[in-house]
């Protein structure tokens, strides 16, 4: 029930509020269904914490598509994270991991770092009381000559705290304007850069290196040791 609570507000706020498009649906595939409606996002819960997983989405196998409908899988109850409440992690892994759901319905061929950075930026859109992102930016802040593209589980996966500039995009612009690189994607050839220069053109910036130009100065003293990172 809890877990159907959490659904109800991050499909609310992401379709309602952020006004982003419904999912492929997959038809009778799953069973998920209600109000006697069919092709529901199928969403199941199984123990990922003895993996060290809070949650993933993947498309289901066998579509030749590049708006493939896909499912989830969420952790069971949250109780192996060290969260005080377990229902944080609940919320931001529902928050990002539809996300991922909703993005296969724009362009599943989209960078891979635009997927993550977008999701993450989403958990805080869905859910601002819980700043779960924060965890990222510190050693996203100390890997400066690291590229917002690599995924890292060594040194670090920088894809997670590049949620920054989508952040920065949507207090400089507007919130739509993530969404709208996202709409823009295929006709970008699915290349990140090119989805938000158009996007970003179309709020009347000056586009996407000027844009990343201006944030990687701003955000440069971040590395400085004991510098604050908000």
């Amino acid at each position: 029930q809890e877990v159907a609570n959490v659904f109800g507000e991050v499909v609310q706020r992401e379709h309602g509020d952020l006004e982003w498009r419904e999912p492929i649906s997959d038809g009778a595939l799953g069973g998920c269904t209600w109000d006697g409606k069919q092709g529901r996002t199928d969403i199941y819960l199984k123990d990922l914490g003895k993996h060290g997983l809070y949650g993933y989405a993947a498309p289901d196998s066998g579509q030749n598509t590049q708006h493939p409908y896909a499912f989830m899988v969420m952790d069971d109850d949250y109780a192996e994270y060290g969260y005080e409440d377990p229902t944080d992690p609940l919320k931001v892994t529902a928050a990002h991991e539809y996300n991922h759901v909703i993005q296969y319905a724009y362009d599943v061929l989209q960078d891979k770092w635009m997927f993550e950075s977008t999701a993450t930026w989403m958990e805080e859109k869905v859910f601002p009381e819980v700043d779960d992102y924060h965890q990222y930016v510190g050693p996203w802040a100390q890997l400066s000559a690291m590229p917002i593209t690599r995924f890292d589980r060594t040194n670090g996966d920088k894809v997670y705290g590049s949620a920054v500039f989508n952040r920065w995009l949507d207090d400089e612009y507007d919130e739509s304007i993530v969404r709208r690189a996202w709409e823009l994607s295929i006709n970008q050839g699915s290349f990140a850069p090119g989805a938000y220069d158009k996007a970003i053109r179309e709020f009347h910036g000056p586009g996407f290196s000027y844009e990343l130009a201006n944030f990687a100065a701003s955000t440069a003293e971040w590395k400085a040791a004991g510098s604050r990172v908000h």
